[in-house]
């Protein structure tokens, strides 16, 4: 990336964190990325750092934060689902475990984050869009992701619906 591109994000982000501070009809903060690709950094120290020194401010300005954990990276769906001849999904789900491992260190930094503040709650859709043992790729007869790691609009309402309440909404 370059300085430049890296000092309008560094603005933005500035920008964004003084305008929720500054409102107060602001009350909670819900803070989502794709923590796997920060968490797994070079700078991963840093970049946890940084997400610690957000959540402190917005606290010390009477924020509650929400973090919102990674949707299940599916991989390739092509791999995993089956269909029948006329083109539906027949079976297409992936073990709960394994995708909880392959995101473990993220999900595990969130979990000490949320523990570490009185003021912090973590939300995990894969609570949502798994059962126990395996997470749906598909809900209705429509697919949820749009490629391995982006969700579509019908997986977002599925989350939603569970968020809403935990948010006190």
């Amino acid at each position: 990336m370059s300085d430049r591109l890296d000092e309008k994000c560094q603005a933005l982000a500035n920008s964004t964190l003084a305008y929720l501070i500054e409102n107060s009809e602001i009350e909670q903060v819900i803070l989502a990325a794709r923590w796997e690709s920060h968490i797994k950094a070079i700078s991963s120290d840093q970049s946890i750092a940084a997400l610690r020194a957000v959540i402190e401010k917005l606290g010390t300005h009477g924020k509650t934060v929400v973090l919102l954990s990674q949707v299940p990276d599916i991989g390739s769906a092509a791999d995993i689902c089956n269909f029948n001849l006329s083109g539906l999904v027949q079976s297409c789900k992936i073990d709960r475990r394994e995708a909880e491992l392959a995101q473990g260190q993220q999900r595990s930094v969130l979990l000490n984050i949320a523990d570490d503040y009185e003021f912090v709650g973590l939300f995990d859709p894969y609570d949502t869009l798994c059962d126990q043992d395996r997470c749906a790729l598909h809900h209705d007869g429509q697919f949820l992701y749009y490629d391995h790691n982006h969700i579509y609009g019908n997986a977002s309402r599925l989350i939603a619906e569970d968020l809403f309440p935990f948010l006190g909404a």
